[in-house]
């Protein structure tokens, strides 16, 4: 048995125990969903392509009242990437209202602002 497997036996027991079960199964849902929604945005995102894996990862969540600090104004976003099979460098300048790039107090940077979205053809904005 994996040791993944024994933590979230260990839990499930603890919850039981807590009497907490429909709590752990709502999260375990909630989380099996947010995994199909993120994998069904990557395959419009990246021309029909299936992801390799999808994984939960902390993301900041900058609230009323958070402190952060403006590094400057996002003028571009370069990424490298594969799209229908072929490596590119994507290249996407910001049109006149441009977002800022933000740090928070934990050291993580947040784009904040301006006018743009993601599409299937890429960010555009």
């Amino acid at each position: 048995m994996s040791r993944a497997r024994r933590q979230l036996e260990r839990a499930w027991k603890r919850a039981g125990e807590l009497g907490l079960e429909a709590q752990l199964a709502e999260l375990a849902e909630r989380a099996v969903d947010t995994a199909a929604a993120a994998a069904a945005q990557y395959d419009c995102i990246r021309w029909g392509q299936e992801p390799d894996r999808v994984f939960a990862s902390s993301a900041p969540e900058v609230r009323a009242g958070d402190t952060l600090t403006e590094l400057g104004i996002l003028e571009q976003i370069e990424y490298s990437g594969a799209k229908g099979g072929r490596a590119h460098i994507w290249f996407h300048p910001f049109e006149p209202d441009k977002p800022r790039l933000c740090v928070t107090r934990e050291a993580r940077l947040v784009i904040v602002g301006g006018d743009y979205t993601v599409t299937e053809a890429g960010i555009v904005g």
